[in-house]
């Protein structure tokens, strides 16, 4: 929804270019959202 993914330091426009590059890389955006995933995997008890 146009919300920033990183914020980018450098000090060259080279590198920021090469870190930005290397982000958007890193990153895949598709048309729709994925499954959902369980947030708690298990419980670890006390004995």
């Amino acid at each position: 929804s146009g919300e920033a993914l990183a914020l980018v330091h450098a000090r060259t426009d080279a590198e920021a270019e090469a870190a930005a590059t290397a982000v958007r890389a890193a990153y895949t955006i598709g048309g729709s959202k994925p499954p959902a995933e369980k947030t708690v995997l298990r419980r670890i008890l006390a004995r």
